[in-house]
Formats: C-alpha cells, structure tokens, sequence
C-alpha cells in the first residue's frame, strides 16, 4: 500500500507534459500559403579574372562555398537572390575594380550541359548541401 501512494505521488508530482501545437486555423493556414515551401534557385555560372594571388584564393573561397561544380577560374552555382546579393557584396569587398573582374551569367537550368573531355556535367537537384 505505501508503494501505491508513492507511486501516485510521484505521478501527480511529475511535470506535466507541455501542450502540442494545435493545427491553425483557416487564416492562419491561408498566411501559411502564401509563403514559399523553399527559397527559388537560380543556376548561375560564375568567373573572374584576379590580378593578385592573395585576392585569388579569397574569390575562390567565396565563390566555391556555393560552388555545384567548376574547373579554374568557372563555377556553376545554385544561388537564391539573398544569396546572390551576399555574395556579390563579399566579392565587391575583396576585388579591386580597376584591376579585377567578376561575372555572373545566369543559366537556363532547364538546359542540358555538354561536356568535353575529363570535364563532369553537374547533376541537376533542386537542392544542395553544405557542409
């Protein structure tokens, strides 16, 4: 019996489990629509021509964070327009105008690449990871 009322007590003691979000409602449902499930992609190919080594290996590490694939100087990235806009600001940070060069092409990702030689073309995902 002292077991049952230790039981009990410690039951009524315990936390009580915090309430499950309940589903929203029908406006809240509609708000909800209107945003976007994931952030729209662009494909663009990225290159540049840096005139100082030190400059170089700072572009190449900016530019391979959202690199798909590239070889040198040429890079295929999948850029949402906040990340776009980042990166441009961090290379215009970097680069010296009147020496450097940076374009951004965007690319038809409905398009199919050709590759020659040892080059890979990049698979084509609505997604990318970074590690």
């Amino acid at each position: 019996m002292a077991l049952d009322s230790t039981l009990a007590t410690a039951i009524q003691d315990r936390p009580k489990p915090k309430p499950t979000a309940s589903l929203p409602n029908r406006a809240q449902r509609a708000t909800n629509a209107t945003l976007p499930l994931m952030t729209a992609r662009h494909l663009f190919l990225i290159g540049y021509d840096i005139a100082h080594p030190r400059r170089l290996r700072q572009v190449l590490r900016c530019v391979q964070g959202h690199a798909l694939g590239g070889q040198k100087s040429f890079y295929e990235c999948r850029l949402s327009v906040a990340e776009l806009q980042d990166l441009m600001a961090r290379l215009r940070q970097i680069i010296e105008p009147e020496d450097d060069r940076v374009i951004f092409v965007r690319l038809d990702a409905r398009s199919q690449s050709i590759a020659l030689g040892c080059a890979e073309p990049i698979a084509s995902t609505d997604y990318f990871f970074v590690g």
